[in-house]
């Protein structure tokens, strides 16, 4: 037995034919089957008509016409969705319109179907599209169905008394004028929930995007220095416990650097903190330069660094430090005193096994001490 959830195989020229009727756009493909099901409603309707001709109840030249206007139609409007025009509209569905010539054909039907014309009024409750449309084209949709029902009523209530007769057709004029609204109503009530359906859904997916926001912000403030953009604290303390972890299981290396600049204290003194902080910003964005992706480089603290280099002999971890000394030696670290250089002092260590990250973090930092007290601008390891 065929399996039913088995997706359905088409054949490459089926697929082709496809293709070429409903292109290759979701949208557009939806839009045209919508015209395409109207198609299929008025084939429906053309088919009754000649049956009417047939019976003797409506003239063939009349019906001819008639058929004719909605085949022209019919196929103005899938021109304009299968070739795109349509996108260049405020409704792309174009179902405004559609809904204007079909009432347009109901009135017609009416006023050649002879005895039969009351039947067609009941066309007017399946009008294609009345509930897609605005409350502005729902009133036009109303007032277009009754003003041009009537002038055919009253037209064929003078010229053809005997099968529209006056006292009769006025009774169904009431009625229309007295369903058309009510429809209207429907219609307008199903676009007020709908807009208020979407309305709600546009500030929910609104409120949930700024509490995404919130949350990604909130992490980067619980990650990240504000001044730098870099790790701070926190997360380095965070990363070094991950990596003595790492270390216990594996026995993977890493070495931590404590960095610090010679003199800023004088360049805040000097310059004001603004200064100062373009330092500390253009110090970090040279740093990401010249260290390698694998290391994490944290803002300590003022104008302290802590850098974590995984899998690095301490042997290996000043090579950093040489590109950064290189690229600070020519860079503008603030465009108001292009003249200010920088520099800095670095004290190196390996972690040890057993030992706890404050243990590790001490002797960095006193590596940093010697190098402060060897003259500056050099780096310690110990």
């Amino acid at each position: 037995m065929p399996n039913p959830d088995r997706p359905i195989e088409v054949a490459p020229s089926s697929a082709k034919l496809l293709k070429l009727i409903f292109t290759d756009e979701p949208k557009q493909r939806q839009w045209i089957a919508r015209a395409l099901i109207t198609d299929a409603i008025y084939a429906v309707c053309i088919g009754l008509l000649s049956y009417t001709v047939y019976i003797g109840y409506t003239k063939p030249n009349e019906a001819l016409r008639l058929t004719m206007g909605m085949i022209v139609s019919n196929a103005i409007i899938y021109a304009l969705l299968r070739s795109g025009w349509n996108k260049k509209c405020d409704d792309p569905t174009l179902a405004f319109p559609q809904v204007l010539i079909a009432q347009t054909w109901i009135a017609g039907a009416y006023g050649i179907t002879g005895t039969l014309h009351a039947s067609v009024l009941l066309l007017l409750a399946l009008v294609y599209g009345i509930f897609n449309l605005n409350a502005r084209q729902t009133r036009i949709a109303s007032v277009h169905t009754v003003t041009v029902l009537g002038i055919i009523i009253l037209y064929k209530s003078i010229t053809d008394p005997a099968v529209y007769m006056a006292e009769v057709e006025w009774v169904y004029f009431f009625i229309v004028v007295t369903i058309i609204p009510i429809m209207s109503l429907l219609a307008l009530q199903h676009a007020r929930i709908r807009d208020h359906a979407w309305v709600q859904k546009h500030d929910l997916e609104t409120k949930n995007a700024a509490l995404e926001a919130a949350f990604a912000r909130i992490e980067q403030m619980a990650t990240q220095d504000e001044l730098t953009g870099l790790a701070n604290r926190r997360f380095m303390l965070r990363m070094i416990t991950e990596h003595v972890q790492r270390h216990a299981r594996l026995g993977h290396r890493f070495c931590l650097m404590m960095l610090d600049m010679d003199y800023f204290k004088s360049i805040n003194d000097t310059h004001g903190h603004g200064v100062g902080d373009n330092v500390i910003r253009s110090f970090a964005r040279e740093m990401r330069k010249a260290m390698r992706e694998t290391d994490v480089i944290s803002r300590w603290g003022g104008e302290e660094f802590l850098i974590l280099l995984n899998e690095t002999p301490p042997q290996d971890s000043s090579v950093g430090l040489g590109r950064l000394r290189s690229a600070l030696a020519d860079a503008i670290v603030c465009d108001s005193t292009p003249q200010l250089r920088i520099q800095f002092s670095a004290g190196i260590t390996e972690y040890r096994p057993a030992e706890t990250i404050e243990q590790t973090i001490e002797r960095a930092d006193n590596a940093l001490y010697k190098a402060k007290a060897s003259g500056r601008n050099c780096t310690v390891m110990i």
